[in-house]
């Protein structure tokens, strides 16, 4: 679990000041579907295993899709690891899922806009 409170921070000492804030927001938002959490959560990691990437899909009050922890970890942006993320979380889901929300900072709503093989209709900002 502390690799996934970790890895939405670009260095250790930030993370560091984060991390009882990450703790309790995992308890507040996932605790209670933890082994669903756990299934759903994809991990990109290099050559060393280390993690280098993060997102999923979670369904929001049983009823709306969003994207969550989106991350590439600043040394490995730009190679791709984005979009082949959110290329294997989209793939699995159904006419029915769509559209997929995205609760994302502006400067990850700007990196998803730039990915056309996700037609805009399926996003809603």
């Amino acid at each position: 679990m502390e690799i996934r409170k970790a890895i939405h921070f670009d260095d250790s000492n930030t993370a560091m000041n984060y991390h009882d804030f990450m703790t309790n927001y995992f308890e507040d938002v996932y605790a209670d579907k933890g082994d669903l959490f756990f299934e759903k959560c994809l991990f990109v990691c290099n050559v060393d295993d280390k993690p280098i990437g993060t997102c999923f899909i979670w369904k929001v009050y049983n009823k709306i899709n969003t994207l969550h922890w989106f991350k590439v970890t600043k040394q490995y942006k730009g190679r791709g690891i984005g979009r082949t993320l959110l290329t294997v979380v989209m793939q699995d889901l159904k006419n029915e899922d769509y559209p997929v929300f995205t609760p994302v900072t502006l400067p990850q709503k700007r990196i998803i806009a730039r990915y056309p093989v996700f037609h805009p209709s399926i996003w809603t900002m």
